[in-house]
C-alpha cells in the first residue's frame, strides 16, 4: 500500500489490489483506488474528523465472527449514545 501511495502507477495499484481481491476487475480496481486515495486524505478533506479506526488483521472486509460482531455493536452504541 505504501508503494501505491507514494506513487498510484496502474502496475502499484494492480500490485497494491492483488493482495486483496480474489477476482480483480477494472471496475473494482478504478473504484478501491479512489478509496483508498480519498482514505489516505480523510484529515484534508474532513477537517473536524474527530476519530477513525482500522481494524487490525482485516483486508478488505471485516470478520463477521459474534466476538467481532459484538465489538462492532459496542462501539456502534457508544457512538449513538454520544449523539
Amino acid at each position: 500500500m505504501a508503494r501505491f501511495r507514494r506513487s498510484p502507477t496502474p502496475t502499484n495499484r494492480e500490485r497494491f489490489l492483488g493482495n486483496l481481491l480474489t477476482t480483480p476487475n477494472d471496475d473494482w480496481s478504478d473504484y478501491l483506488s479512489d478509496a483508498f486515495q480519498l482514505l489516505a486524505r480523510a484529515k484534508e478533506l474532513f477537517p473536524t474528523l474527530a476519530h477513525s479506526e482500522l481494524l487490525a488483521g482485516a483486508k478488505h472486509s471485516p470478520p463477521t465472527t459474534e466476538e467481532f460482531r459484538a465489538w462492532l455493536a459496542g462501539k456502534l452504541s457508544a457512538f449513538f449514545a454520544g449523539a
